[in-house]
């Protein structure tokens, strides 16, 4: 008889991506603003045949997750028939109402929050489209939302070009690559980085030794919770001037644009602790992804689906005067990441390959809520780093092309969803990408432990701390 679908056997490591998702947090997002200068007037159906090009070139866009609680096993299950009719594509209309971007964010965010369902063999990802008006012209805004297990924020980024490509094709009657060429399944990141080279075994007393050293903690301020469960979501932009002049200046000061972006959002924390009368740590704990796509070699393919991004965990030492010595503090971050994600010393695998990661998913085997499972992991691991930070660089920009059609990206942002209760990452999120010149920026908050005052505040102290590290120069 022959089979009817391939099966994929997650690692350690993926499942705890599913259960993190299943607690709320980590299912990420792309949001794409679509310029639309002509007013063509877009509808569903087109929309529909793109994602139905796109199930048929991924195939992790065509499976579904299979669960065994006995076994403790987890399988991506990739039917031979593509299931097309489960494509779950969302369109709000908001043409006939006055809509401010804040609307379109926060219509974003209930977009996001909303559960992707893991059972009766549902794909892990769904689409939305909002549709409105700008200067009497229609505009669109597009969100793709995935399982971090089949996606991270390189690959959905590339994956929302690739519908825009697949869309205007569709609309000029054309036929794009995105089209024509189907990719094969991705191997598992622990597979791969062991196929190429980039971890080996010596790697473990690295990581045996790194996950020893007690680090210090960064937990928001009680005054800040508000016992509400929700997502708080902004998404802003730097223009080319300034986005030019941050460059200019990190590389005068040998620094990567990670680093900077990483000072810069320690430095506006600490002065909104300080505004609310909430001391400050010294030493400050540092949790950051570090793409692998490129790291492998040969390199793996940015739009290819799953999850190829490793975890780095590190603490700064004592932090200097802030607002007297930013660029010093930055040139320390600096070293620290790039010590940290080396893959010669192994520190790049310090989560990934974590000897202690079974008893993350064995809390959510034996519990019948991801809230107890939350509870009991909040017992168990005692690390609090309430601020998340990622830097998509340029490789989306410089990697994927967009083709010339009715449709273009404008703005395009990544996500990650924060939800879980007792949290189990951070309470603030925030991932920067460059795009056409321009530094796309996204704050994402679990509003649970922050109101939305003080999110607002902190984009503020941010905005403002930038402004300063600029004008100093100047």
């Amino acid at each position: 008889m022959m089979n009817v679908e391939e099966k994929y056997k997650l690692t350690t490591f993926e499942r705890v991506l599913v259960n993190t998702c299943r607690a709320g947090d980590c299912i990420i997002m792309s949001t794409s603003f679509i310029s639309n200068k002509s007013n063509y007037k877009l509808d569903k159906s087109t929309v529909r045949k793109a994602l139905i090009f796109m199930q048929k070139r991924h195939p992790f866009l065509n499976c579904y997750l299979e669960t065994n609680r006995l076994t403790n096993k987890m399988f991506l299950n990739v039917p031979l028939e593509k299931s097309h009719d489960k494509i779950k594509l969302d369109w709000l209309d908001l043409s006939e109402f006055n809509v401010t971007r804040e609307t379109i964010i926060n219509e974003s965010a209930k977009f996001h929050s909303a559960p992707i369902s893991t059972e009766e063999k549902s794909l892990l990802w769904k689409f939305q489209v909002i549709e409105y008006k700008c200067d009497e012209k229609l505009n669109f805004v597009m969100n793709l939302v995935t399982n971090m297990v089949i996606s991270d924020g390189l690959s959905i980024s590339c994956l929302s070009i690739e519908i825009i490509n697949i869309v205007n094709s569709l609309i000029d009657g054309k036929e794009c690559e995105e089209m024509l060429i189907d990719l094969k399944p991705l191997l598992d990141l622990h597979t791969l980085c062991e196929e190429r080279n980039l971890f080996n075994e010596s790697h473990l007393k690295t990581i045996k030794k790194l996950n020893e050293v007690k680090k210090p903690k960064l937990a928001l301020p009680e005054k800040f919770k508000t016992n509400k469960r929700g997502f708080l979501l902004d998404l802003f932009k730097l223009d080319k001037n300034m986005t030019e002049k941050i460059i200019k200046i990190s590389k005068s000061k040998g620094i990567r644009l990670t680093s900077y972006f990483q000072t810069i959002t320690i430095y506006a924390l600490r002065k909104l602790f300080l505004e609310n009368n909430e001391p400050f740590p010294d030493q400050i704990p540092i949790e950051m992804p570090a793409n692998l796509r490129f790291r492998l070699n040969p390199k793996i393919d940015l739009n290819a689906c799953r999850f190829l991004t490793a975890i780095v965990r590190f603490s700064t030492e004592k932090l200097g005067k802030y607002n007297d010595d930013f660029w010093a503090d930055a040139k320390h971050i600096h070293e620290l990441i790039i010590q940290y994600t080396s893959a010669e010393t192994g520190y790049l695998f310090s989560v990934t390959h974590l000897k202690y990661l079974d008893i993350f998913n064995q809390f959510f085997r034996f519990t019948k809520t991801s809230e107890t499972a939350c509870k009991f992991m909040d017992l168990f691991d005692d690390e609090v780093c309430d601020l998340g930070f990622s830097n998509l660089g340029s490789f989306v920009n410089d990697s994927k092309k967009e083709l010339d059609g009715k449709l273009s990206i404008e703005e395009i942002y990544c996500s990650d969803l924060l939800l879980s209760v007792p949290k189990i990452t951070s309470a603030i999120i925030m991932h920067i990408m460059y795009w056409k010149g321009e530094t796309m920026f996204q704050i994402g908050a679990n509003n649970y432990y922050i109101d939305l005052p003080s999110l607002k505040r902190y984009k503020d102290l941010i905005l403002e701390t930038i402004e300063e590290t600029i004008n100093r120069i100047n």
